[in-house]
């Protein structure tokens, strides 16, 4: 099982029902068509997240339903403490991936 693979069979869930419903809302009000799924994938990705001892890159889809939910800073804080027993931080990529990802969201957006 890849968690951070939106295909991968389901991990446990621990995001409560309000919280995910705030969320799927919230992006679908932005647009997004998956919604679900980038709560989910945002979910698996935590979970490898907390498990790790190395930095880890969501997935485009991760990343949607991840920039959503630290958006609601009181529910992510929550949600973190539970899992992981600490913050785990959004660190925004650099270098020359950087850019990468950048002209990559950029061309999504222009897409749509």
């Amino acid at each position: 099982m890849n968690p951070t693979d939106p295909n991968s069979p389901r991990i446990g869930r621990q995001l409560d029902t309000n919280t995910r419903s705030r969320l799927v809302s919230y992006l679908i009000r932005r647009g997004h068509d998956n919604a679900n799924q980038a709560v989910d994938a945002a979910e698996d990705f935590l979970h490898a997240a907390a498990a790790s001892s190395q930095p880890l890159t969501p997935t485009p889809l991760a990343d949607i339903g991840w920039h959503a939910f630290i958006l609601h800073t009181a529910d992510y804080a929550a949600f973190c403490q539970r899992l992981a027993g600490r913050f785990i931080h959004h660190v925004p990529h650099q270098g020359a991936d950087c850019e990468s990802h950048c002209n990559s969201c950029d061309a999504r957006k222009a897409d749509g």
